[in-house]
């Protein structure tokens, strides 16, 4: 939201990140067929009501837990992942 309502100047760095929905297998699928790797993966808040665009990460085992015993449906544990193309330098 914030791109579009704020002019690109007034933010202070270049960064922003996509969120699609899609099973843990087809995100490593998608990674091996084009010879990434999955530097981490841990879960966040981003799909919470209240987490206001303040993204907070944590372990994904336990996130899952802290989900089961607050009641909340299991469809807001969100993962992000950190991927990188291997360096052509090191192969």
């Amino acid at each position: 939201m914030k791109r579009w309502l704020i002019p690109p100047k007034q933010l202070h760095h270049d960064f922003r990140y996509e969120m699609h929905v899609l099973e843990h297998n087809e995100i490593q699928n998608i990674c091996e067929s084009r010879n990434c790797i999955i530097e981490a993966a841990p879960a966040t808040n981003s799909c919470e009501g209240d987490h206001n665009g303040k993204v907070e990460f944590y372990d994904l085992t336990g996130h899952k837990k802290r989900l089961q015993n607050s009641g909340l449906p299991y469809r807001y544990l969100s993962c992000m992942y950190f991927v990188r193309k291997p360096c052509a330098l090191f192969r």
